[in-house]
């Protein structure tokens, strides 16, 4: 699932510019650097182009798959620029050191941070190395379905290896957030490399678009992980339909909370022969949200008394959140157990559990909808119990945001607690929640990391499902 804390940088700005003047020429192009944040590195990258008069400037936040972001305000002098960008309290001001280098200060949220640019000889790109490019050596076909769920059309991608078949087949759910049928985040692509993969292996693959992402229909926003299972069973039954696939090998593979929704759809659909779960949760899902905002808190530098106080506040909000169905009295009363417990911190300053306080009713927002609300009360033991087909299962061990230590164990003792004996368990050893290879396992180095997904797993998966 993705990273459910705050993300530092830059989201979705209004674009405005300011009047440049004639100076505003040796600024053009685009500067790259990086901003050390708590011990974690962003690469942030600012591009500024002149029309007329006119300057223009946009920020790509590459690590985190942002790109393309306009700027309110640029400013420049003889000697530097300044940058305003008010809707998430940052500016940038810098002076301009010879002409290839930018020397200044970031400033956010009340902190600040020294970020030297240097200017770029060609436009930034990221390397994806594994992202396969055509000519396929297979059929690439664009498909719609049927949701389980009335009245929605959900459209994806096909794949299926040469020849005439009946192939085994699989389809491919994503994490929780709106999803393409790539799964692409932070400018990797790991369910376009994963299907390129398996295709090539004999394994035809249906990859598809989260309802209301991309050209599916149906609305994204509103929605639960029932829904989402609805989706997926849909796909199941596509697939059944058609004569190039072998009815008796149709599997779900099911990353992150998509490994939450495998074994649901495998639980009430027996079409499903077997299923591959990639990072799985297999705690309750509070311990888990838990466990992984202290992980990744810890990763990033942040103070442990300051951890230890906000996750105490963390479950009495949960636990408020469960016990409370009507949005409006939860809302109070949270708002109410925030104020209180936020009084009561000793690790913050005062300036800093004001700022607390009042970012609260953003996270309320947050919180307080029906994805989150299913997905909070969720053990996904129950429906483990339940799954009766072959079941493989694979955690990275440097995952902090579903842990191999905790979850794998729970996820192999709820199957054959249910009676499957038919499970396979592999701790993949230095890879991150994405399976890259990483020793810290920060989602912050998602995006900086050029590998999309661990060839020797995809071999794994291929070599277990056509065993």
């Amino acid at each position: 699932m993705k990273q459910l804390s705050r993300i530092f940088l830059l989201f979705v700005l209004t674009l405005s510019t300011l009047i440049a003047n004639a100076q505003s020429l040796k600024f053009s192009g685009s500067w790259s650097g990086k901003l050390n944040v708590k011990g974690s590195e962003l690469t942030l990258v600012l591009n500024v182009s002149c029309k007329g008069d006119s300057v223009f400037s946009t920020l790509d936040s590459p690590d985190q798959g942002v790109r393309g972001i306009p700027v309110q305000s640029t400013i420049v002098t003889d000697t530097g620029m300044f940058l305003s960008v008010p809707r998430i309290r940052a500016e940038y001001m810098a002076k301009l050191a010879g002409d290839t280098m930018l020397v200044g200060n970031w400033s956010q949220g009340g902190m600040t941070f020294p970020l030297n640019l240097v200017r770029l000889s060609v436009s930034f790109s990221v390397n994806r190395p594994q992202e396969p490019k055509p000519p396929f050596l297979y059929k690439s076909e664009e498909v719609e379905f049927e949701s389980k769920a009335p009245g929605i059309k959900l459209a994806g991608t096909l794949t299926l290896p040469e020849g005439n078949g009946p192939f085994k087949a699989v389809v491919l759910v994503s994490g929780s957030g709106p999803q393409n049928r790539d799964e692409e985040l932070m400018m990797h692509k790991p369910f376009l490399v994963l299907s390129d993969f398996l295709t090539r292996q004999g394994i035809a693959v249906l990859r598809y678009d989260d309802r209301g992402i991309g050209k599916s229909g149906g609305v994204f926003s509103g929605s639960t992980t029932f829904d989402f299972a609805d989706d997926a069973e849909g796909a199941v039954s596509y697939l059944l339909k058609r004569r190039e696939i072998d009815s008796e090998k149709i599997g779900v593979i099911g990353h992150s909370e998509g490994g939450i929704i495998a074994p649901l759809v495998a639980s009430r659909n027996k079409k499903v022969s077997f299923i591959v779960l990639l990072a799985a949760p297999g705690q309750k899902t509070t311990d888990l949200l838990n466990d992984q905002i202290r992980l990744t808190g810890i990763a990033s530098g942040a103070a442990i008394d300051q951890l230890d106080e906000s996750l105490a506040l963390n479950r009495m909000l949960f636990a408020t959140l469960i016990e409370c169905p009507d949005d409006s009295l939860a809302a109070v009363r949270m708002t109410a157990i925030a104020k209180e417990q936020i009084g009561k911190w000793t690790s913050f300053s005062e300036a800093e559990k004001e700022k607390q306080l009042k970012e609260f009713p953003v996270m309320l927002r947050q919180v307080i909808n029906p994805w989150f609300r299913t997905f909070i009360s969720w053990d996904p033991s129950e429906n483990l119990q339940k799954t009766t087909c072959p079941v493989l299962a694979v955690n990275g061990t440097t995952d902090l945001q579903v842990p191999a230590d905790k979850n794998l164990p729970i996820v192999e003792a709820a199957l054959k607690k249910g009676g499957n004996n038919q499970v396979t368990v592999i701790r993949a050893e230095g890879l991150n929640h994405l399976f890259q290879h990483s020793v810290s396992g920060n989602p912050t180095e998602y995006g900086s990391i050029e590998e999309t997904f661990s060839e020797e797993v995809m071999k794994q998966i291929a070599g277990w499902i056509n065993r």
